[in-house]
């Protein structure tokens, strides 16, 4: 008999959102209105800060997190070595470089101890990585960043809901982004979302996202001009089309509502693979570390002995869905321009090649999370035997 197969994750969709989602379609306004203004003021709620302005994606969070800071051309971001393409990909696009640092190798963020002999003239930002729903150590970050004068923009998009020291992920730093892609605590499908306490920044993020204009932004008289019918139609920026749809938002809004219940969930589901797979020489499990609170919006381990990609190989062949955690940044190829030769940030490119991500989520039973625990050691004891 063929088991079930488990999926890596599955967003889960509170059934009081179809009913709303049905009134926007039928309302026939789609596109961002009320449902988005909402979403903002329920997420500024839940994070504390004072301005949300939710956009079409995370990426899309980071590019206009750059983009209003008014960097130039040859200006030096700060990143960790060990994370998406996106976070690298928007430095490009904005015409600065990166700067890769290498990361820990117990919580796979930015390695600390090796940040500061990162900054040059030329570093305008860091921009620490909160990987997998861990947090980075934000005062020493927000140290250096105060030596030197240097902006930080947090990106968060793993980590909706994680805490260091009493503060939620995103609001430590100048600027904070994060993703509501279907792997991520919350979902709207595609979708993101720029947060600050800065509301001159606020205003600036809300034009961008909105082809540079003031007109259904809700930004005050600052920036008002002429309008016609009550309609402010003045397009200060050279902006994008960033914009989130009110169906998206409903998504968003429900799910919000249950956020705490979701991660307590993952850090349950969490826990029972720390139970299962601790003390097995051949793994590296992610630290537990009590500074901070861990949501679990991934649940990434290291193969210390055979090929990772045997084991998501062995796993499939099981019916279970697994995958690597994140890029080894300087080895894409969009990026070799930015890489000096010989230099290896061996932490990062140990973490691409051995790191794995198990199933965790709503959608998973704990027979289900013992089962793919299962299977794991039964590999490694296959290993073991060779």
């Amino acid at each position: 008999m063929v088991e079930k197969k488990i999926r890596l994750t599955r967003p889960s969709l509170p059934h009081s959102a179809y009913d709303q989602i049905r009134e926007v379609l039928d309302s026939g306004y789609w596109t961002q209105g009320e449902k988005v203004a909402e979403f903002e003021t329920l997420l500024a709620d839940y994070l504390g800060i004072g301005n949300v302005i939710v956009v079409s994606s995370g990426t899309a969070a980071l590019h206009l997190a750059l983009l209003v800071l008014n960097l130039q051309e040859g200006d030096e971001v700060i990143i960790p070595a060990f994370s998406f393409a996106a976070t690298a990909n928007v430095i490009k696009i904005c015409g600065t470089k990166p700067v890769f640092v290498d990361i820990n190798n117990n919580d796979w963020c930015l390695n600390i101890d090796l940040l500061e002999r990162a900054i040059t003239p030329r570093t305008k930002v860091i921009m620490p990585v909160q990987e997998f729903g861990g947090m980075a150590d934000m005062d020493a970050i927000s140290a250096l960043a105060d030596k030197y004068s240097l902006h930080v923009v947090e990106d968060a998009a793993c980590a909706l809901g994680s805490e260091y020291i009493g503060k939620k992920a995103g609001t430590i730093g100048e600027l904070g982004c994060f993703s509501f892609h279907p792997r991520k605590i919350i979902t709207t499908g595609e979708g993101g979302a720029v947060v600050t306490n800065n509301p001159d920044l606020a205003d600036r993020l809300r034009m961008l996202r909105n082809h540079g204009c003031i007109a259904g932004t809700g930004i005050g008289r600052k920036y008002a001009g002429k309008s016609r019918g009550g309609r402010i139609d003045q397009f200060i920026l050279s902006g994008l089309n960033y914009r989130m749809t009110d169906f998206q938002a409903v998504l968003g809004c429900e799910q919000l509502k249950t956020i705490e219940t979701t991660i307590k969930l993952r850090q349950k589901q969490a826990e029972i693979y720390f139970k299962l797979l601790s003390g097995i020489s051949s793994l590296q499990l992610p630290e537990k570390d009590l500074s901070f609170r861990h949501t679990y919006q991934t649940y990434h381990l290291l193969l210390k002995k055979g090929k990772r990609d045997d084991l998501i190989d062995y796993l499939r062949d099981r019916n279970i869905e697994s995958n690597i955690g994140a890029q080894y940044l300087p080895g894409l190829a969009c990026l070799k321009d930015d890489i000096n030769p010989g230099i290896t940030w061996e932490e990062s490119l140990k973490a691409y090649q051995n790191g794995i991500v198990l199933p965790i989520g709503g959608h998973l039973t704990e027979e289900q999370l013992e089962r793919i625990s299962k299977a794991v050691k039964e590999f490694i004891d296959e290993q073991n035997r060779v």
